[in-house]
């Protein structure tokens, strides 16, 4: 052990087998002068830790959990095609386990170069409008323009909602009913001229039931005509 590095939590190995120090510097960088000209730092890694270890042919194996600086698992995401690519976003967890919207470019849908800073959300104003945290996104194309929809806090969990017509700006639009409501899908289209939504009303924690409503809208921001459309089974 390393006598001179103690937390009060843990302690710490003088010699680790693998530490953020063993990432390869491609991994952390672009290395391509055209693409990267002033050498930014892709991937921050806070740790790395968790390994299982194999041997095999004489040599031992490790997978490892590798941690980022500020984000700490990317996961559900929304992908869909855009311009000569894909575009997604995705619930980024930060290490202290509070979830953000990020976005990412893809010119496959397999590799992806994901943004640093979270979705900067706005207000009708352009002045900036963050929620509290928001998770579990949904990416929509109605006509010209897209949507994101994600659960967020707002005096509970709730549907928060923003639009794009160019993934630079995010407009956060009103929040189209009272907690407690969450997992809201947007329709791709119109039916009948309104926007059409499901979502699942909810209460304050992880709710054992889950029936699904379907709402409408003819602005995005006015909503109603909710019709149940199912519940869960009797098993």
């Amino acid at each position: 052990m390393d006598d001179s590095f103690y937390n009060g939590i843990y302690h710490r190995y003088k010699n680790p087998v693998l530490t953020r120090e063993h990432i390869p510097l491609f991994w952390r960088y672009d290395l391509d002068m055209d693409s990267n000209p002033f050498f930014q730092e892709r991937l921050g890694v806070n740790a790395v830790m968790n390994s299982g270890a194999i041997e095999l042919d004489g040599k031992f194996y490790l997978v490892a959990r590798v941690e980022g600086n500020d984000v700490a698992r990317i996961f559900n995401s929304a992908v869909m095609p855009y311009e000569d690519g894909f575009i997604g976003v995705f619930r980024g967890e930060q290490n202290n386990g509070i979830p953000y919207i990020y976005m990412g470019r893809s010119k496959d849908a397999i590799h992806w170069d994901f943004e640093e800073e979270k979705i900067p959300f706005v207000d009708q104003e352009g002045k900036s409008f963050m929620p509290v945290y928001a998770y579990d996104p949904r990416l929509v194309k109605v006509e010209d323009t897209y949507y994101i929809i994600w659960c967020q806090d707002f005096y509970g969990a709730a549907i928060g909602m923003a639009k794009t017509q160019d993934f630079k700006t995010f407009t956060r639009i009103e929040n189209p009913f009272l907690p407690f409501n969450r997992n809201a899908v947007l329709f791709p289209r119109k039916i009948n001229g309104n926007f059409c939504l499901l979502s699942r009303p909810s209460d304050s924690g992880h709710t054992p039931f889950g029936d699904i409503f379907l709402s409408e809208s003819p602005d995005m921001v006015y909503w109603g005509k909710h019709r149940h459309v199912m519940g869960k089974g009797s098993e």
